[in-house]
């Protein structure tokens, strides 16, 4: 996000048409990380794009959380090191990653939070920084 022209401000736009304050927005995002089949419009905030390349050509998608760490972080690198643990650890039943955005991501990240016994997202995101740094 701190490559991008307009990318925070462009979030900060769209989190405040989202929602009137920080403890909606938490309780959303918590909602939605129980049950990723719901449809309360969390999703919508990781489907849209926030600012522009240098070049002028919109940036991707952009992941976001006001949970205290409650909420797990969306970006390539832990899509990345969430396939090095599929492959090596196969006990744990890990589905496949989508290439393109889906609540598929967050769904099978909760699982590996529960299959893991790690139940902590700040934990879990601590292992998979680690994991891409060993791999």
């Amino acid at each position: 996000m701190n490559k991008r022209f307009f990318g925070l401000d462009d979030l900060a736009a769209e989190l405040n048409r989202f929602t009137p304050d920080d403890k909606s927005l938490q309780d959303k995002c918590l909602q939605f990380i129980s049950d990723t089949s719901i449809n309360n419009g969390i999703e919508n905030l990781f489907n849209s794009k926030y600012g522009i390349r240098k070049t002028g050509h919109n940036v991707g998608q952009a992941g976001y959380f006001l949970t205290n760490y409650k909420f797990p972080i969306y970006d390539t690198l832990a899509k990345r090191s969430y396939s090095l643990l599929r492959n090596k650890y196969p006990e744990l039943n890990m589905n496949d990653l989508n290439d393109k955005f889906d609540n598929s991501y967050f769904y099978n990240i909760r699982n590996l939070n529960i299959k893991s016994t790690i139940n902590n997202y700040n934990k879990l995101d601590n292992l998979l920084w680690v994991n891409r740094q060993i791999n």
